[in-house]
This record gives structure tokens, sequence and C-alpha cells, in this order.
């Protein structure tokens, strides 16, 4: 996939990182080295000590804050970026480097008092386009600023305050020469990304993990696209590769952070996917060989999750089942798999929610917040733990499965990279999978109620997986005919005209024999084969014959029995598929 199709504006940009042209061109994957490099780095107080000091002597000669702080900001930070550089000038510039990110486990609170950069001491009397405009390193900035009437009315405005992310000159000289140029309509999505409606001085940054944008996004139903901040290797990032190099600059309308690169609105979730093979490979051919990335590109989202599992998640599966996933028989089960991993239309960051179309946004509240996702996987949801304190988040999925990296932000919701592979609990309101060591039968046994007919399940002497079935949860808001009579096959075409949704037949005999029936019968999966053996439903309705179901047929619409008939005789007459028609009308 040529990434200049995707995103024109530069040769590489995601929402996890913009390499140099050069490397993106070759895309070298590495693997990451163990080592103590981190230990010769100067460390974040030092850095940021010797910022206020500087920043401080400097305010009181300064005729322009921002020029004053960008200036100070790179002399400071330029010898830990090139210190850095020269530790690892020997490894290709990673494209998963954003998986550094674990640094975002070390709670930030310590960072709070360096929130007062800038100048508290001295009222502000520019607005925040008056500033980027007489700021000799923002002057790219300023042009495209000033050729959009609407974003200079919005940055002068005094009835809000704004944060804006200003890109420095030196960000746009990373824009290829050869690329595309950008629509107007694109560079405009491109400069809102840049702005954030909402009042984000560095003592908030450093205690969020995703901000609010004046862009609105119809891939996430027109909710404002968000940004993606926390430390990691680089410093302060926003959206993983674009470095904060100064910090609150304020005016009389908000305030100002500049950055080292651009921020470029996020392709989708399936392109980013695509994007970094060295570690969802596995998940990606998952996606090619279901056919379910075919479905999501041809689909046009509305906003949702993806945990994502890496591909050393794939591996704790063990060989064996992995092999069985990814072979022809396997593939189904592997289908359901990864449809268990898809939230549609609901979208989770760690610190906010878009449920859906219907509700606004939520920002999560502080300590300990639960959610179940409902997800592509019929009737079955995944249960959501976000546990937040200060600028530490935490998020576990079925009380087990951790998020190592949260909040990849994308056009049409949002990825968390997760440890292990989710596994659906065998039966609905049943325990979840808590890492324990399966077997490829085991694995079977929990994905067999989601797997669709297929030929080699049809054969009669293919033993299915008996599974249990919540008659009331399945059964309530739909029109069901549930009957214990011979006689309804040929009158399945016209039951579906009739609007009913679930056929099921009822016997006392056990599931094995059901499912023989329903094959030796040629039925797919138009009728639902349900077994009684302890007539336990037909006893509660008195409805029995020795210790056999007797024949009976009900209509149960929405939950509200509206017909139920038991034979009186040994004739079928009330119970008859006819006499069930008739009913319906």
């Amino acid at each position: 996939m040529h990434l200049s199709h995707i995103l024109p504006f530069a040769a590489l940009a995601t929402t996890f990182v913009i390499p140099e042209e050069q490397v993106a061109n070759q895309l070298v994957i590495e693997p990451k080295k163990a080592g103590g490099f981190l230990d010769e780095l100067p460390s974040k107080d030092a850095v940021f000590d010797k910022f206020d000091r500087s920043f401080s002597k400097a305010i009181q000669s300064s005729k322009n804050i921002l020029d004053e702080a960008i200036s100070l900001a790179s002399e400071t930070g330029e010898k830990a970026t090139h210190q850095f550089h020269d530790l690892r000038s020997n490894k290709a510039f990673d494209v998963q480097s954003w998986l550094d990110t674990a640094l975002d486990s070390e709670p930030l609170a310590a960072f709070g008092g360096h929130g007062h950069h800038g100048h508290h001491d001295h009222k502000p009397n520019m607005t925040v386009y008056q500033l980027i405009g007489s700021s000799k390193y923002t002057t790219r900035l300023a042009e495209l600023i000033n050729e959009d009437e609407d974003l200079v009315r919005v940055l002068n405005s005094t009835s809000a305050n704004y944060t804006v992310f200003a890109p420095i000159d030196k960000a746009f000289e990373r824009i290829p020469e050869h690329g595309k140029k950008p629509s107007k309509e694109m560079i405009k999505k491109a400069l809102l990304y840049h702005v954030s409606p909402d009042f984000y001085p560095a003592g908030r940054v450093l205690v969020t993990h995703t901000i609010p944008t004046l862009v609105k996004e119809p891939g996430l139903q027109d909710q404002p696209q968000r940004l993606r901040v926390g430390l990691g290797f680089k410093g302060l990032a926003v959206n993983f590769y674009s470095r904060i190099i100064a910090i609150n600059i304020f005016g009389t309308n908000g305030v100002i952070h500049g950055v080292d690169h651009l921020l470029i609105p996020p392709p989708t979730t399936p392109e980013i996917i695509e994007l970094l093979p060295g570690e969802f490979s596995t998940l990606e051919l998952g996606l090619e060989k279901t056919g379910l990335a075919k479905d999501f590109k041809s689909t046009p989202s509305v906003g949702g999750t993806l945990f994502a599992p890496s591909n050393f998640a794939f591996q704790k599966l063990g060989p064996g089942i992995n092999a069985f996933l990814f072979s022809s028989r396997g593939l189904k089960y592997l289908k359901g798999l990864l449809k268990y991993h898809v939230v549609p239309k609901q979208t989770l960051y760690s610190d906010a929610y878009y449920p859906d179309k219907e509700s606004t946004k939520t920002d999560l509240p502080k300590g300990l917040y639960h959610i179940d996702l409902p997800t592509l996987l019929e009737d079955r949801a995944l249960s959501v733990d976000v546990f937040r304190y200060g600028g530490f988040i935490s998020i576990k999925i079925n009380g087990f499965t951790t998020v190592t990296v949260q909040d990849g932000i994308a056009k049409d919701g949002v990825i968390h990279v997760i440890s292990d592979v989710l596994v659906p609990p065998k039966k609905l309101g049943g325990e979840a999978w808590t890492g324990e060591e399966l077997t490829v039968e085991e694995l079977k046994e929990r994905l067999e109620p989601y797997i669709p007919y297929t030929e080699e399940k049809g054969d009669i002497t293919s033993c299915g997986v008996p599974v249990s079935y919540d008659a009331s949860e399945e059964f309530k808001d739909k029109k069901v005919v549930l009957f214990s009579v011979p006689g309804y096959i040929a009158a399945l075409p016209t039951l579906k005209k009739k609007g009913v949704d679930i056929v099921a037949v009822i016997a006392y005999n056990d599931a094995f024999v059901m499912s023989a029936w329903g094959k030796a019968n040629n039925i797919k999966d138009e009728i639902i084969f349900l077994s009684d053996p302890s007539i336990k439903f037909s006893s509660s309705l008195g409805w029995t014959k020795g210790e056999r179901t007797a024949r009976y047929a009900m209509i149960i619409d929405h939950g509200k029995v509206t017909y139920a008939e038991k034979e009186p005789g040994g004739d079928v007459t009330v119970s008859g598929a006819e006499a069930v028609l008739e009913r319906l009308g």
C-alpha cells in the first residue's frame, strides 16, 4: 500500500509515528534491543529544571514570549535529543517506536509543578492568533491560518480559552517536496486538528491522555477527533511522534504549546494495522484470511474500539492453536475469535467515551470505571475496567487482559494494544478465559456456538458441541414460534414472511440426537433444535406425556406469550403449523 495515497500531506503520518522520509520509504523494522541506555539520558526533572531557570530569566527581556519559549526549549531539548540519537545511531528508525510509551505507566503528578512555565506573573495582552502571527518560529503556520477567515476569527475570539499545539517552521520542512499538494479542505482539517476548544495548560496536559480538537469527524459520528498525549522515550509527545518543545505560552484567549511535527488527522483503523506489521502482522493476516479486513474497508465505520492483540499475544496461545486457527479448518473459528476483539459504534478512550449516535461524549471519572462493551460476536460483550489515578490509567479486559498501549487514535475509532488474545466464555454469563493453557478442543468448544453452518458441520456423523441456550435472553426482543410436534419444515418460508424471527423445536431427547435430527432433515440454521432431557421446561407448563414432552406449540412475541396450545388427543390439530400460521394472521 502506498502511504502517499492515504496522507499526501506527509511521507508517512499515522497517529503513532512520523519517521524520516527516507526511512519511511524503506519501512525497516528491527527488533528492540534491551539495555540501560535510558540511564545515560538527562532526567526529565533536569530538563524541566534547566528550562524553568532559562525561561524565567528570558521573560524579563522578551518582546515575543513565543519566540523565547521555542528558542530556549529547543536549546535545552537538543542536548537530550542528540544524546538519544547518538546512543541509538546504529539502529534505523523503528516504525513501532510508539510502543515505547510504556513510560506512560509512571504517575505524572511529580510534573505538576512545571505547569507555571510561561508568564503567569505577566498578564498576557495578545490572543493566541496574534502570538503565532508575531513569532519568527511559526511563520508557516501563521500563513496557513491567515488563508482561513473562520480560523482567524476563532483564534482571535476571547469567548473561549483554546489550546493550540503550534508546529514550528522546521516541522513544515518534513513535508516531501515531491508530494501532492493537499486540498484546501485537507489543510483546514489539519489546522483544526492542532486546536482544542478546551483549556489545557501544561499541568493538565501531563495528567491527560486524550484531548478533543476542533475536528468533527464523520467516522466518529461527528464527535471531536482527539489527540493523544503522553510521556515516552522522546519526552512529552502528541500522537506518539510530535514532541512538545515549548509549553505554556499564554494568550488572552488560551495557551500555546510548540511542537516539532505537524499533527495529521489519522487514517482508519485497518490502515493503521497495515502500517505496523512488526506488531500486528498476525492480526492483519487473520483479518485478511477471514474476510474481515474486506468487510471493514467496504463498510463505512461510525466509531468503534479495537482491542488489538500483538504478535506476542498470538504467540502465547501456542503453536498448536495458531496452526489450527490459520488452517482451512480453523478459519471459521478464527473469524469468531477476531470478532470478539471489535466493539462497533462505541469508542472507548482511556479517559473519554463516545457511546453512540444518540449519546454525547462522556469524560471518564477518576477512580474505577466499569463498562460492558458489545462486540461483533453475537451476544458476547467485553467487561472493561478503567482505573484512573492522576496521570496513571490502567485498563483491563475481562478482569485479566491488560492494555499495554492505550489510545492509538484512528479516524474511525481507537486502538488499544493488548497483551493476550481475548477468548470468549463458553456460555452467556460464563467465566472468561484468564490465561490458562488451552487445547484446540477447548478453544473450539468456546467458539462453537458462533460458527455458522458449513457442509462439514452438516455431516450427520459429525458430532457437534452442545451449548447452553438462554431462551429468556434470546427470545426477549424477537417473535418466536416454539413447537414440540413434527410438520413445520415445509412451513418455514411462510413463517418467515409473517415476521417470525426464531423457529425452535423442543424435545426430551439429548442434544446429540436433536443435532442428528436436524441434519437428517437437511436443516441448517433455519430451526433451532432445543434439548430438554429432564423435561424441566415442559414440566413447568404441565405439558408432559409420561417422561416425554407432550405435543404443543407457542407463539412468543417479544417476551409475551400470545398463543399456547397443547394437543388434547393424539392428532395434530391446535399445535400444528397450520394452526400457528392462522393465529399469526
